[in-house]
């Protein structure tokens, strides 16, 4: 099956967790296709007080705040989190495992973690369906700022995004969207547990 690549954005400006990238912005945002679970309105305030502002993913935003990426996430962006509920982290990680990343010593491991979910651009539900719709309903792909791909895809009425390693998540929740960026809720890691946070 043919993977449409709406999106490849190149930065990987998160790996020292302390630049913003300026450019790359995201995906086909197509004027009057409907999504199945809506589309935020351009939002005000910053990524980060979008996840402080969830208690859904309450986990993934103190994950944030102790990897210090922080000031990245309050920065221009834009950026879209890919944020797994607190179920979905503490779930996929365990809980010894999660609170080790939000140590020090583990700092670099926990922003690993969170790059595999973050993608150059603002990226609402509706620029997904639309970029879904214009590739005849076939998968399309956008580039993580790990480097690695994202597909996503439809499943009934959910949005599943996968990743080449097997993890699998849907979108879940209400999408947030901040004046830098958005939030989008997923039910799942998109990083295996066992992989190396490296």
């Amino acid at each position: 099956m043919k993977k449409s690549a709406f999106v490849l954005a190149a930065a990987a400006c998160l790996a020292a967790a302390g630049c913003s990238d300026s450019g790359n912005q995201a995906a086909a945002n197509e004027q009057g296709n409907a999504s199945t679970n809506g589309s935020a309105a351009a939002g005000e305030g910053t990524i980060v007080s979008a996840l402080r502002g969830n208690s859904d993913v309450s986990s993934a935003s103190a994950l944030v705040d102790s990897a210090g990426l922080t000031s990245v996430l309050e920065g221009v962006g834009p950026y879209t989190v890919f944020a797994p509920t607190n179920a979905a982290l503490e779930g996929g990680l365990g809980e010894q495992r999660l609170g080790e990343l939000r140590g020090e010593a583990m700092r670099p491991q926990a922003v690993a973690l969170l790059r595999a979910h973050i993608v150059p651009g603002v990226l609402t539900r509706r620029d997904i369906q639309a970029a879904i719709e214009a590739a005849h309903n076939e998968p399309v792909q956008m580039r993580t700022m790990a480097d690695t791909m994202l597909t996503f895809s439809r499943e009934g009425e959910s949005i599943l995004v996968s990743t080449a390693d097997g993890a699998r998540a849907r979108l879940t929740g209400d999408e947030s969207t901040a004046g830098n960026g958005a939030v989008q809720p997923i039910d799942g890691l998109l990083r295996r547990a066992e992989a190396p946070y490296q």
